[in-house]
């Protein structure tokens, strides 16, 4: 779109390709999935996709891809949210979610439901779960762990952004619990058998 401004995330590509590849038929929960880049990659090395996305500026996008896929692409305009409680709305502005290049920044938004993460994991296996809403992303891996720990939900991987430098405007800034959840959780994780990784992307720092 311009010079310097598209964010590829190779390793978020590496992840998905080396535990999905040899992995045909296994479920791919993308939280946050943008204009679906990351699912698309996932169904096309054979897994069944659960999309959620709540911004209206991607929605065309992801219907076609999902109309292409299917029926092993499915995507959800909701707002996927770390309460238990999910009833009602979630009012988004324009000016709300990810915008790489300013892409799609005036397009209206509305109201959306809101699904907990807790109900969409609940009495299922999950191989790979993918969280990247660049706002309560720590909240829903603490609701994903609680859920976890409990036996309500089995998830293999979870690949989870957590950390920026740039996120002083939200208050997260040097702040010890990531994005709305807990830093135990990577803790907890591991004692449920977990082995715990940081990534770094080298994008805006994350």
């Amino acid at each position: 779109v311009e010079a310097d401004c598209f964010e590829p995330e190779p390793e978020t590509f590496e992840a998905i390709t080396s535990l999905l590849m040899h992995c045909n038929g296994c479920t791919f929960v993308d939280i946050g999935c943008n204009m679906g880049i990351f699912s698309a990659h996932a169904a096309a090395l054979g897994a069944r996709v659960r999309c959620f996305e709540p911004m209206a500026r991607y929605r065309d996008a992801l219907r076609q891809t999902a109309a292409d896929l299917r029926p092993d692409f499915q995507f959800e305009q909701v707002a996927v949210v770390s309460s238990d409680e999910d009833s009602g709305t979630l009012a988004l502005k324009p000016s709300d979610g990810y915008k790489p290049c300013n892409v799609g920044r005036d397009v209206p938004q509305g109201d959306v439901p809101k699904l907990s993460v807790a109900r969409i994991l609940e009495g299922k296996r999950t191989h790979f779960l993918k969280i990247d809403i660049d706002s309560d992303d720590g909240g829903l891996l603490h609701t994903a762990t609680n859920a976890i720990e409990s036996g309500a939900a089995a998830v293999d991987t979870m690949l989870v952004e957590l950390g920026s430098g740039k996120l002083a405007h939200l208050g997260w800034q040097n702040k010890r619990n990531p994005r709305g959840g807990d830093v135990h959780d990577l803790w907890r994780l591991q004692q449920l058998g977990y082995d715990v990784y940081r990534m770094n992307e080298h994008t805006n720092m994350e």
